[in-house]
């Protein structure tokens, strides 16, 4: 299949939606928050008083108004609007997602009110050289744009939020911040609000004079305002009259028919991508990323085409090889097909219940972060079968169960698979820093408090003494949910921290140890274990050995920070 550049049905090289402009959307997006939260967090300042507000606003006035500054903030601002334009302008389909449908239409009503705030202010204060300090300013915008103020910081911000969330939520790392980036997304136009309201009334008690302009300076004011709303209605008329003009085009082009198995037959303007048609006509298929090709959920396996198809550009190419894709299956966000063709959607839409908690709707799709995994088995068990009445082997089996099932839950662990003679545990599903390693290390030892009491209390009905073997290992695995919906799902995990879990847990019998930890547990958690002597356990097909620590019967003193 060749690479070179083909171009669609709108005339437009398949290699147009360039990877750079996509990145330079996202960064010039970033230096923009980044001077929306400056500014929100120096309007804060004004609750502990204006005085600290005022020398704040030098320092940041100084930082954005320098060259570098300057380059940085309109270059920014100025490619972050022509590109959101453009692709606006290049959508085949106003069907989309809610989110996604609220992040244009915030970004469509920023200018709106930008454009008084900025006249009012920067502008005035360049043309007719006005007082910009926050003395002279807080009671011009809080007498005559209060509201207009409150709706620009709460529009501005929850649009760049929402453009870093769609950005970022396929992140490994995101999910273990989430909590802590939705903390700051509340707190910070709500602090900002805050200190508008109290800077505000402290500058008007200073009772300063206004300044004034000089003669026309209100009408010249009122002139520029006028100019800029009418750039930007221009600006809108062109994007509109180009969404008409390939609306016009694609339908002299023509329909070709796209067969979706298990889904019929759909008529398909030519130029359109897969995913818009499964949008247009109702067809569930899943897509996290919105259609930006930065995930492979909306993945469909091409049956039958007629005629050659686009090649993949870089994106989509990069994000077939990373999961080994086969060579026909492509992104149905990427894929705009040119001739009548038969696709199947791999991956089931998954639609989110209205009483769906957040924390658990992130693995219906399996998410990678770091865990600990926690093994745990009774020693010498087929010696226990061979010896023991079955009623003794169930009563026994049945009580270690629930009390090691116990154990995981009281430290806010989750039981992934339940063995014969042992089961496996999952910590930190909650994405926090140390990734649940110093919770599994308090189950070991409980675990092992527990085995020792479960041996005395049946101490005259087992013919050998109770033990049990515990493996500890922290790292990336992928947690996803698993089972039938009907019939009972679970959360479980999968990937080498697993295995290195399981062979920690079978090590402790060639060791003579009750527990062992691997290293990158005690460093996650911060513990170590008072005179132990590290061990190197071999794992097959990994390069280097898994150094653990083991942990004899568990004193509790034998844990230290």
């Amino acid at each position: 299949m060749s690479s070179k550049n083909v171009p669609d049905a709108d005339g437009e090289d398949t290699r147009a939606k360039y990877v750079w402009e996509r990145e330079l959307r996202l960064w010039s997006g970033l230096i923009l928050m980044a001077f929306v939260t400056m500014h929100l967090l120096n309007h804060a300042l004004a609750i502990f008083g204006l005085h600290l507000m005022e020398a704040v606003q030098d320092w940041r006035i100084g930082l954005w108004r320098s060259w570098p500054g300057t380059v940085l903030l309109y270059g920014g601002g100025l490619a972050h609007m022509v590109l959101a334009l453009k692709r606006t302008a290049m959508r085949r389909t106003l069907r989309m997602p809610w989110d996604e449908a609220a992040q244009l239409a915030l970004g469509l009503l920023i200018p709106l009110f930008l454009i008084g705030h900025v006249s009012g202010t920067r502008i005035e204060a360049m043309a007719f050289d006005i007082d910009e300090s926050y003395s002279h300013i807080l009671p011009k915008l809080w007498n005559g744009r209060a509201w207009t103020q409150t709706l620009l910081v709460l529009i501005t911000w929850g649009h760049g939020c929402t453009g870093l969330y769609h950005a970022w939520r396929w992140k490994p790392w995101f999910k273990r911040w989430r909590a802590i980036a939705l903390v700051i997304a509340i707190m910070v136009p709500l602090l900002a609000l805050a200190g508008f309201v109290v800077g505000a009334r402290e500058a008007m008690a200073l009772n300063l004079p206004p300044d004034i302009g000089p003669i026309g300076g209100s009408f010249l004011y009122y002139n520029a305002s006028q100019a800029m709303f009418g750039g930007f209605a221009a600006m809108l008329g062109v994007v509109a009259a180009f969404l008409v003009w390939r609306l016009i085009m694609r339908r002299k082009r023509g329909i070709i028919n796209v067969n979706y198995v298990g889904h019929g037959n759909v008529r398909l303007t030519r130029g359109m991508s897969v995913l818009d048609a499964s949008r247009i006509n109702h067809i569930p298929h899943p897509s996290r990323c919105g259609g930006r090709g930065r995930c492979a959920t909306c993945r469909v396996l091409v049956v039958s085409h007629e005629g050659e198809l686009p090649p993949p550009e870089k994106t989509e190419r990069n994000l077939l090889e990373a999961i080994a894709a086969p060579a026909q299956v492509r992104l149905g966000c990427q894929l705009h097909p040119q001739s009548d063709m038969s696709v199947q959607i791999l991956l089931p839409f998954l639609a989110r219940p209205d009483n769906a908690d957040t924390h658990e709707d992130a693995f219906r799709w399996g998410v990678e972060q770091e865990v600990s995994v926690l093994f745990v088995n009774i020693r010498a068990f087929n010696l226990l079968v061979q010896r023991q009445f079955p009623q003794d082997l169930v009563i026994l089996l049945n009580r270690f169960t629930a009390e090691m099932t116990q154990a995981v839950e009281a430290h806010g662990g989750r039981v992934n698979t339940y063995l014969t003679d042992g089961l496996m545990a999952v910590f930190g599903l909650d994405g926090k820093i140390g990734a649940g390693s110093g919770a599994a290390i308090a189950t070991a030892i409980d675990m092992l408090k527990t085995a020792r009491m479960i041996d005395r209390e049946l101490a005259g009905t087992l013919s050998i003494p109770l033990r049990i073997g515990i493996g500890i290992h922290t790292g990336p695995a992928i947690v996803a949910r698993f089972g039938d919906a009907g019939r009972g799902q679970m959360i479980g995990a999968m990937g080498e921290t697993v295995t290195i879990a399981d062979k920690l847990e079978q090590a402790t019998k060639q060791f003579l140890a009750d527990c062992l930890i691997s290293s990158e547990t005690l460093k996650a958690s911060g513990l170590r274990i008072a005179s132990a002597t590290p061990r190197e356990i071999v794992i097959p097909n990994r390069d280097s050995p898994i150094i653990a620590f083991a942990l004899r019967e568990a004193p509790v003193e034998a844990i230290t920070a």
